[in-house]
């Protein structure tokens, strides 16, 4: 390959495989992070015995290459799980996936559920047919989308779901046939379905872990290096500290609507097009407890509105590593558009409030450890016009020799096997490139 300069801008999961890629071809790149620590939302925290991701990480894996890659990272620091969650409404646990599992829930609402499925081909359908409100009910019927997917879709995306697209579905919600539906309202459904039926994590170190066994492998990662301004003409990048980076290629994984706000000489339509950028906030919460054996699920969603919360998840059981001896762990997640200013503290109360409403929690003095973690970006929303805006933004970008990736550069619903590959692939496609 030609001598060119790579530079690539956040450590993050996205980042590191990316760098990795490279050097596995014998390429060298340049990595900055603007924080002080390498990992970006992949870190964990170490905190009085505890260990705290920045809200839930968990493998999932549906190519061969990326188990394989992130086995050889981790060796024997890996552990397989086969999940173990619920849906809590009714004042009960149902097992996931709701749409799967009708026989735990009350027999009239059971029966609307599998009236609505068998009648979903006959449903009154939206005027946008793209909607994801309008996919809800032609896919589950009118039971279902209406005491599962819609409340808790509503209160996750905080969105109006018949303003959002299904360009993110795939793969992601459970589907299910007629005959697995029957099957579901008479038992406990066998079949574990589900792109996350099976995950992995680290038996040691949180997912941290991972993050670290890449930085082992590559090298040239430079911190505290914010970027205040990016020249894509003249292929430059000025930094807060006061260093002049030049590139022939730019790879970021900076959350796009930052990062378009970055270039300064950027055409002014796709400064408009990124104002159309949408996307969720995440308050995490997370929670040291000095309770045994908390739970046996390894994550429970909430549809309800009466709690604050639409998911909470137990470290500890997906590492005992992660608690002292005789502790558990909880997190917990509230969504929220970044345009509304939430009241921490408040937001804090209602959760306690929520977990001890369902025993989760019995007294305060159970709480021995709490760990905020507010995720100004949490998830993309995916608009109706989501497609045809990014693919603009990313044409204009690549004239530019500049290729924005992963889970917020990408700007993208990811796991982080996603966000694996998208570092290799980047790194393939400009390798063939540079011949």
């Amino acid at each position: 390959m030609p001598e060119k300069k790579i530079v690539i801008l956040g450590a993050g999961l996205t980042g590191l495989s990316c760098s990795y890629h490279f050097k596995k071809h014998r390429v060298d790149t340049v990595l900055f992070e603007k924080e002080k620590e390498i990992g970006g939302l992949c870190r964990s925290k170490k905190i009085e015995g505890f260990i705290f991701d920045y809200d839930g990480h968990l493998l999932h894996f549906k190519t061969n290459y990326a188990s394989r890659l992130v086995r050889d990272l981790l060796g024997n620091n890996l552990k397989k799980h086969l999940r173990n969650s619920s849906v809590f409404c009714f004042n009960k646990f149902i097992p996931y996936p709701f749409q799967a599992n009708l026989w735990a829930l009350p027999f009239s609402v059971l029966s609307d559920c599998i009236l609505g499925f068998l009648k979903k081909d006959k449903v009154f359908t939206l005027k946008d047919n793209n909607s994801f409100l309008n996919w809800i009910y032609t896919t589950f019927g009118e039971g279902i989308a209406r005491y599962f997917m819609v409340p808790y879709n509503q209160k996750f995306w905080c969105f109006p779901l018949k303003r959002i697209s299904c360009d993110w579905i795939d793969g992601y919600i459970p589907l299910l046939s007629t005959e697995d539906l029957i099957k579901g309202a008479i038992k406990k459904h066998r079949n574990c379905l589900g792109y996350n039926r099976v995950f992995w994590y680290p038996r040691k170190g949180g997912i941290e872990s991972l993050v670290l066994a890449f930085v082992s492998q590559i090298e040239n990662i430079y911190t505290d290096s914010e970027v205040i301004k990016i020249e894509s003409k003249s292929k430059k990048i000025y930094f807060k500290n006061g260093k002049i980076e030049r590139y022939d290629y730019l790879i970021s994984t900076i959350p796009l609507a930052d990062f378009i706000k970055m270039i300064v000489d950027i055409d002014y339509d796709i400064v408009l097009l990124s104002q159309k950028l949408k996307w969720l906030s995440i308050f995490n919460l997370n929670l040291g407890l000095n309770k045994k054996k908390l739970s046996k699920y390894h994550w429970i969603y909430f549809p309800e509105k009466r709690y604050v919360f639409f998911r909470i998840g137990f470290p500890h059981n997906f590492s005992t590593d992660t608690v002292p001896l005789g502790k558990s762990s909880i997190y917990t997640e509230v969504s929220y558009l970044p345009s509304k200013n939430i009241d921490k503290e408040k937001l804090v109360q209602q959760i306690i409030y929520g977990l001890k409403d369902i025993g989760m929690i019995e007294r305060k003095e159970d709480i021995l450890v709490k760990d905020i973690n507010d995720i100004k970006y949490g998830y993309v929303i995916y608009p109706l016009d989501y497609k045809e805006t990014l693919s603009k933004i990313f044409r204009f970008l690549k004239l530019r020799s500049i290729y924005s990736i992963g889970r917020y550069g990408g700007w993208k619903y990811a796991t982080m096997e996603d966000c694996i590959l998208d570092g290799k692939i980047i790194a393939e496609k400009i390798l063939y490139r540079c011949g």
